[in-house]
């Protein structure tokens, strides 16, 4: 996974809502050996994490209440896409099955919570 595809997909975070980025490498995880690299955006009031198990080449989607430097804070609540689909911010989205990746379903889905709650997976903006 590239880090310029990730900051360039949730760089809003960053610009419109002063997110702190920070990337965290780690050897291992519940047995898996590394790299493991932890993408964060956070502020005061939680953690945005995306985590890419190189090796494997697999990503998944996490959010916290807290931001730590600690593998297991940040990967606390996994994120479910199949929750997402479902959501009622999911149907204000211009979507296309299949023609849209994670990413910009994920920066969508969030720009949509943040407008309509102030926040997004209870993490307040």
């Amino acid at each position: 996974m590239k880090e310029k595809r990730i900051l360039n997909k949730f760089s809003f975070l960053i610009n419109n809502y002063n997110f702190i980025y920070k990337v965290h490498v780690f050897s291992s995880y519940r047995g898996f050996l590394g790299p493991m690299i932890l993408y964060t955006f956070h502020n005061e009031n939680g953690c945005f994490t995306i985590f890419h198990a190189v090796q494997r080449n697999e990503v998944d989607y996490y959010y916290s209440d807290i931001y730590s430097n600690s593998i297991n804070d940040l990967t606390k609540n996994k994120i479910s896409f199949k929750e997402i689909w479902n959501n009622k911010y999911s149907r204000k989205i211009d979507r296309l099955l299949f023609e849209i990746d994670d990413l910009i379903l994920l920066a969508r889905y969030i720009q949509k919570q943040i407008d309509y709650e102030g926040s997004f997976f209870g993490i307040k903006v």
